[in-house]
Parts: C-alpha cells; sequence; structure tokens
C-alpha cells in the first residue's frame, strides 16, 4: 500500500513524499452480508494460521462506510484475524449515525467468534472516535461476547446522532442511549446519564489519544471514562467499599480503595511506633478472607454482614433488526 503526503503553501507544492508499506505476511479477505450474516462487514485473516487466535472487531467513525482497510489488514498480517465493520453508510444500512442498535454490533461480535481460527474468549473490540462509543457500549451490555475494549480518540459520553443532532445515537432493547448535545464536554450538564460507565466494562480499557486533535478534545474525554457504574454492584464490592469506613470507627487509619487483595501497604518507617504496624497489616487481608477477626483497641468488631454472591449477568440473543 502507498501513501503519498504533500505539504503545499499558497497553492504551491513544497514538498512531497510516497511511503511504500507492506504487510507482514498474506491475508485474506470475506465479505459479510446483512441477507447471510445480519451485518456488513469484512474480515480480514492471515492465510497461514493454526490454532484459535486472539481476534479484533474495528469499528470506524462518523465517515461512515468500512472505512480503509489497512488497519485491520495490518492486525491480520501479523496473526490477529479482524473484522472491520460498516454501521451507517453502506448499502442496506441507514444513511446516518442514528439509532443503531448495539445489539447490531454484539451480533457482528458473535459471528467473529464462532469463525475458524478464532478464539472466542479473547475478542477485542476496537472503536475510533465515534466508534469507541459503540465499542464501549457493546462490552457493557455483552460482558461475555467482550474480552477488552481499545479507543482511539475516544469519548467519555454517548453524543447525538451525527449529522444534525437531532436524536439519540445509539439504541439498546428498542430505548434509546442516553445522550449529550454538548460536545467537548467531559462532564455534560445537559444530560449526566450520558456519560459511559467504564467501570461497568469486566475487562481491560486501552484509550489513545492526540494532544492535537482538532476534530473534538479527545484526550479530555480519555482519562474521564473513570465513571461510577450505572447497575448496582455487587454486595461483595459493597461490603469491601465499607470497610475503610469500619476501620476508621474501630481506631485504624482506611486503606486505600484501589489496593487489591493479598498486598499489604506500604510499611511504616522504623521511627514510628510498632503497635500500629500489625493492625494494618490484618485489615490489608480483609477484603479477601471476608470473616478475618480484629482486635479493635477502643471497641468491639463490627458484626461480620453475610456475603451474598450476585446474581449473574445473563447474555441474551442479539434481537433482530428491522
Amino acid at each position: 500500500m502507498a501513501f503519498t503526503i504533500t505539504v503545499s503553501t499558497a497553492g504551491t507544492v513544497r514538498r512531497s513524499v510516497t511511503t511504500q508499506r507492506e504487510l507482514g505476511a498474506q491475508v485474506t479477505s470475506t465479505q459479510a452480508t446483512p441477507e447471510r450474516d445480519g451485518f456488513v462487514g469484512a474480515l480480514w485473516t492471515p492465510t497461514a494460521s493454526s490454532g484459535p487466535k486472539p481476534a479484533v472487531v474495528v469499528i470506524g467513525g462518523s465517515e461512515g462506510g468500512l472505512g480503509s482497510p489497512l488497519l485491520s489488514a495490518v492486525l491480520a498480517s501479523h496473526g490477529y484475524p479482524t473484522l472491520n465493520i460498516a454501521y451507517f453508510r453502506a448499502p442496506s444500512l441507514p444513511g446516518s449515525l442514528q439509532a443503531i442498535p448495539i445489539e447490531y454490533f454484539a451480533r457482528a461480535v458473535d459471528w467473529l467468534r464462532r469463525q475458524p481460527n478464532v478464539d472466542p474468549a479473547k475478542i477485542t473490540v476496537m472503536g475510533a472516535s465515534r466508534g469507541s462509543e459503540a465499542a464501549m457500549l457493546v462490552a457493557e451490555h455483552y460482558p461475555d461476547l467482550v474480552h477488552s475494549v481499545v479507543g482511539l480518540s475516544p469519548s467519555n459520553v454517548s453524543l447525538c446522532s451525527f449529522p444534525g443532532c437531532a436524536g439519540p445515537a445509539w439504541t439498546f432493547a428498542g430505548a434509546p442511549v442516553p445522550f449529550t448535545r454538548t460536545i467537548n464536554q467531559a462532564q455534560p450538564t445537559d444530560a449526566s446519564d450520558a456519560i459511559l460507565p467504564v467501570a461497568n466494562i469486566s475487562g481491560p480499557v486501552l484509550l489513545a489519544c492526540g494532544d492535537a486533535d482538532r476534530i473534538w478534545t479527545s484526550c479530555p474525554y480519555a482519562p474521564s471514562p473513570q465513571s461510577p457504574p450505572r447497575r448496582r454492584p455487587s454486595r461483595r464490592r459493597a461490603r469491601s467499599a465499607q470497610l475503610p469506613r469500619r476501620r476508621a470507627r474501630s481506631g485504624l487509619r482506611p486503606l486505600r480503595t484501589r489496593q487489591r487483595s493479598g498486598q499489604h501497604p506500604r510499611p511504616r518507617s522504623s521511627s514510628q511506633p510498632a503497635r500500629r504496624r500489625r493492625p494494618l497489616a490484618q485489615a490489608a487481608h480483609l477484603p479477601r478472607h471476608r470473616h478475618h477477626p480484629i482486635e479493635p483497641r477502643r471497641r468491639s468488631p463490627p458484626s461480620p454482614v453475610s456475603p451474598q454472591q450476585a446474581a449473574p449477568e445473563r447474555f441474551g440473543e442479539p434481537a433482530a433488526r428491522s
């Protein structure tokens, strides 16, 4: 594949450079159609492939269509089967980014999981620009399908339709996904529930942005998705979140809530009394050993809370799109 970059001023070409990019290995492309597969896409696979491999779903932005096959072909040449999806501005699809069902993307992900030489437990959904919204939403609603998410020049909110901003860009289960009409606002004031709850995504999330992005403020968007989840957390998580307050009432300093279970806190300096290190070391085991005994100095420990498992999420078959 060849790329030509030209720099000009006042209509005069100052410099022109042509770059040739070669694929790492031979790849093949297979087209997916709405009549046969339920979506529009192109699957790029390495010609020589042995055994199940992690796979990638690529969702483009507001340009619509299948977009450039370069990214999908390069990923496939490195051994990763890659499915490029179109969701508007393509045959048999809407002409604008408006009211696109999240079930449409779930259907494509499920199709990719059933392809030969694809590891169904390791599907990464990669969304660019407006496609990052769809990637995060499908990972939130279908955790059994998606292993991880990559957002390129991402948004942390669900924006309105494009072009025109006439309504929601996405729907789920027949209802509009909450959206905002405010652009370049990581914390929108017109619809706070439009913030995408990345905390609900069970797998890894990678967000990449550019400081010189002239389309929107992708870097202020990128770190902002650390928003609280919409759904109610499990009882086990809720109990762990209350432990710092209980330790404070028993005279112990609260630990950081982001500390992983089983890890000890940073030790105090040797000049401080040793009697404060032992209770903190015991408290560090609380998220892992729920009924670990503590000997408070002032008052008796609080009554233990019976742990209950949260109801597992059920995977529903993607609804057929009308």
